[in-house]
């Protein structure tokens, strides 16, 4: 997870390619998908759902800002097949 400076994206046209601003493995060491992008303006409670481990309770503030490159840090452990199905927000 990490967080990311709005003004790091620039906007795109019609015909733009996009951003790269998670980089994955080609081996999928790291993860093969984005799970949630959500905007964040004030620290809030979200619950991190996995696919076999009871939902975890995490807040924005311990995810570290880093640059658009920038590879993020591991906050949750997924054990063989246990993966992040989604991210709820708690508002």
């Amino acid at each position: 997870m990490k967080r990311c400076i709005m003004a790091d994206f620039e906007p795109q046209a019609r015909g733009g390619k996009g951003v790269k601003c998670m980089p994955f493995a080609k081996n999928g060491v790291n993860g093969t998908r984005l799970v949630c992008a959500e905007p964040v303006k004030e620290p809030f409670d979200f619950y991190a759902v996995q696919t076999m481990s009871p939902p975890t309770k995490l807040n924005t503030d311990i995810v570290d800002i880093e640059l658009r490159s920038g590879k993020g840090l591991p906050l949750l452990m997924a054990i063989a097949g246990d993966e992040l199905q989604k991210i709820i927000p708690i508002r």
